[in-house]
């Protein structure tokens, strides 16, 4: 069995003259390709594909994780925003360097439904950026439409904090891509048991 990017269909024509089973990566998605003496047969595979290993979804976190102290400042930061009836954000950073986290808050303008924020270039430069929280002013976290937008880039991890209540909810994922992966937060954060998010 062979493994065939579809970048361009005449290259994938002459690929497949020899009779054999081939995946082939299209742009919506995989195919199970059987090229044998009677034809070429091509299934969208719906189904698991037979020849391959199964994957999950998910991450593999190759740094410790992130200190509870930054997750517990973002709240703060939250709810004092939440005062003032808009939205902020917080953003989590590994300094390469010493090998620690350390937050930052972004330049931003916001209302209780928008938030603009201004890219901290230099910062993301000389320093990883890991994680990338902000508020709704809801009770219940969740991704809207613009979030979807926005957060795009791969490689982090986006995170959505209501403070609609006196508690927090806070709901995580990452991108591939577009492709939007939900996490525990329990992966990302050291929380002091399972389960908790508490100011």
């Amino acid at each position: 069995m062979k493994f065939i990017w579809n970048r361009d269909p005449q290259e994938l024509l002459q690929q497949l003259s020899e009779p054999d089973n081939y995946i082939v990566a299209g742009r919506d998605g995989l195919y199970d390709v059987r090229v044998g003496e009677i034809g070429t047969f091509i299934a969208r595979a719906r189904r698991p594909v037979l020849h391959l290993q199964p994957m999950r979804q998910g991450v593999v976190f190759n740094l410790p994780k992130v200190p509870y102290s930054l997750l517990q400042e973002a709240f703060t930061l939250f709810y004092a925003y939440k005062e003032k009836g808009v939205e902020a954000r917080y953003q989590v950073f590994w300094n390469r360097d010493t090998g620690s986290y350390f937050g930052h808050m972004p330049r931003f303008v916001s209302t209780a439904v928008q938030l603009d924020t201004e890219r901290s270039v230099e910062l993301e430069r000389r320093h990883l950026l890991v994680v990338d929280l902000h508020s709704h002013l809801s009770d219940r976290a969740g991704f809207s439409s613009v979030d979807d937008e926005n957060e795009m880039e791969s490689e982090r991890f986006y995170g959505v904090v209501a403070v609609g209540r006196a508690l927090p909810d806070l709901a995580m994922r990452f991108s591939c891509g577009g492709n939007y992966v939900p996490v525990d937060p329990a992966e990302v954060f050291e929380l002091p048991y399972r389960g908790a998010v508490l100011l």
